[in-house]
């Protein structure tokens, strides 16, 4: 089943998109025991390797891919994920926000927030509450490892088509569509194409990630944000604030932590004023209003996880802009 070039998420499917019941939440690394196990047992000397989770000549050879696939039951789906964090997730980008270490997804302990790679860890934990995501991340793997091991790439293909289904399903879901997961899983299935060199399902993919992305507003929330870290840094009076905890107590209400708002993020609005070549104020830009919709609350105070959530968004959107970048020079078409 292919789909069509000129509608991405023309896909549809008769089953249904069963998602595992335990949460990203409740999915702490010390829970992922399985993988833990194979980790354990694949340390090759402590030398990390493109192979170092193949432990057969042919591993696809009897790996057959289930519809509803889970790393935390089944070995073999295990063992492929693990080559993903690994093996494959590193060299997917060379530029990062956080250091990219695979191995801290299989310590077994809590990884802490500058350790959490986009490819290495924070999409993995992701994918283990999202099948669509998970099957995305499992077809780039085994696509990779039919390569390393020059055999059949059938279970990547099957993986691929799993992963397109569920997308397709999310897309046309109005509140999954603006999930994380859905703008990844598009992404990812647009560099499973990359590495098929089917240049035109490429940019068809770029297409639909180019439709979720536009849903976001990154000006807006950029103007929340800069709108408490101004407001905090009003009421704090010399910096009481706690880099240990996510949120703290301060004059009776809960703020967030400065380790989330620090101020190494904030945004250069003259280097980006001189790159677009006129003046750039985030605070003068708004988000176009769908009157079928509730208005947006502004009101509402930040969490932690607003802003983690939007740091993602960011990575992604960045991710797009390179792949982007790359289609068009290869093909010398116009930028999506």
């Amino acid at each position: 089943m292919e789909v069509a070039e000129d509608d991405y998420f023309d896909v549809n499917s008769d089953e249904e998109d069963t998602e595992p019941g335990q949460s990203m939440a409740d999915t702490m690394p010390s829970n992922l025991g399985l993988m833990l196990a194979i980790s354990a047992n694949q340390t090759n000397g402590g030398v990390r390797s493109l192979t170092n989770f193949l432990n057969e000549p042919n591993i696809l050879s009897s790996y057959r891919p289930p519809y509803s696939a889970s790393p935390l039951m089944d070995p073999q789906t295990a063992r492929v994920f693990c080559h993903f964090v690994t093996a494959t997730a590193p060299t997917l980008s060379l530029h990062n926000r956080h250091p990219v270490n695979p191995s801290v997804m299989f310590t077994g302990a809590p990884v802490p927030a500058f350790q959490r790679s986009l490819f290495t860890y924070t999409l993995p934990m992701m994918a283990l509450s999202n099948q669509g995501l998970l099957h995305a991340q499992l077809a780039l793997a085994s696509l990779h490892i039919a390569k390393l091991q020059q055999t059949s790439a059938t279970p990547s293909l099957k993986h691929y088509h799993y992963a397109l289904r569920r997308v397709a399903k999310a897309v046309g879901h109005p509140t999954k569509r603006r999930e994380i997961s859905t703008l990844a899983a598009t992404l990812l299935l647009g560099f499973f194409e990359v590495t098929t060199a089917e240049h035109n399902k490429w940019n068809s993919h770029l297409a639909g990630a180019r439709e979720l992305i536009l849903e976001i507003d990154f000006a807006g929330m950029t103007k929340r944000i800069n709108a408490y870290k101004a407001e905090t840094n009003t009421t704090s009076k010399g910096g009481m604030y706690d880099y240990g905890n996510d949120q703290q107590h301060h004059g009776g209400q809960r703020r967030m932590s400065f380790d989330i708002l620090r101020t190494d993020k904030e945004l250069d609005e003259n280097l980006i004023s001189t790159l677009m070549g006129y003046r750039t104020r985030y605070d003068d830009y708004g988000q176009i209003v769908d009157l079928n919709e509730p208005p947006s609350h502004y009101h509402i105070p930040l969490t932690p996880k607003d802003v983690e959530n939007f740091e993602i968004q960011c990575d992604l959107f960045w991710w797009y802009a390179k792949q982007d970048m790359y289609q068009s020079l290869i093909s010398g078409n116009r930028l999506l």
